[in-house]
């Protein structure tokens, strides 16, 4: 989507990584290294907590995400977007770090 082309996402990435070197997805809780880059599991995604889509919140706000690890980034985008499909348009397009 576009919010991944624009150079804030980079930035958010960046921040996340300097959170911590060892971080926990905020999904499944594990464990992420700073140091490691896709396509390596222990990469560190940003997982937004609200739908971008719904324009809720600042998506590159550091209080609108977390560190995720990516089949879970993956999982809850698609999640979404299959809930947006079905024309739904509450809870279903908000995650959070219990989400699961």
């Amino acid at each position: 989507s576009a919010i991944h082309q624009d150079r804030r996402h980079r930035d958010a990435l960046v921040e996340l990584r300097a959170r911590a070197s060892e971080q926990a997805c905020w999904s499944c809780g594990k464990k992420l290294l700073a140091a490691a880059r896709k396509p390596d599991p222990r990469a560190i995604t940003v997982g937004h907590y609200v739908d971008v889509d719904l324009g809720l919140t600042d998506p590159f706000d550091p209080a609108s995400y977390g560190p995720q690890c990516g089949p879970c980034n993956y999982a809850g985008g698609a999640h979404r977007t299959n809930a947006k499909r079905r024309g739904e348009t509450g809870r279903e397009l908000t995650t959070s770090p219990d989400w699961t």
